[in-house]
């Protein structure tokens, strides 16, 4: 990570302080305001992407967190956090094609990433079942 100090020069209003607490406090809404605030400021910030993604989902609006992983993706697809919330909201959107890709990506390159093995399984599940269906 960034240094707060660094975080805090970067963002004197405290929007991604502001946001990081109202998401601990399951306030998604007021997390979803603060963390585009710092998207806005600073269109580079995976983690405030991320946190938006995260927000997003907690608040079942998928395809708005699928848009906030897409621009972290775009900016380091190899953050982990950012590949492991991609493959999230991939298994949400039951595309179990594109959470496979993920995971099995996370898997290779972390093999003792415990949730990403999860990740994959349920992915195979779902591609498996809903194979089963058709």
């Amino acid at each position: 990570g960034v240094p707060l100090c660094t975080i805090l020069k970067n963002d004197p209003e405290r929007n991604g302080f502001k946001g990081f607490t109202a998401m601990q406090q399951k306030d998604f809404p007021t997390a979803v305001a603060y963390f585009n605030k710092v998207a806005a400021k600073h269109p580079e910030d995976v983690e405030a992407w991320n946190d938006l993604a995260e927000s997003y989902a907690s608040m079942n609006k998928i395809d708005s967190a699928q848009i906030a992983i897409d621009k972290a993706m775009a900016i380091s697809s190899l953050d982990l956090q950012t590949a492991f919330m991609a493959g999230q909201i991939a298994l949400f959107r039951k595309d179990y094609k594109k959470a496979e890709k993920i995971f099995s990506d996370l898997v290779d390159e972390n093999p003792d990433m415990e949730q990403a093995s999860r990740g994959l399984q349920e992915a195979q599940r779902g591609l498996h079942n809903s194979n089963m269906r058709q």
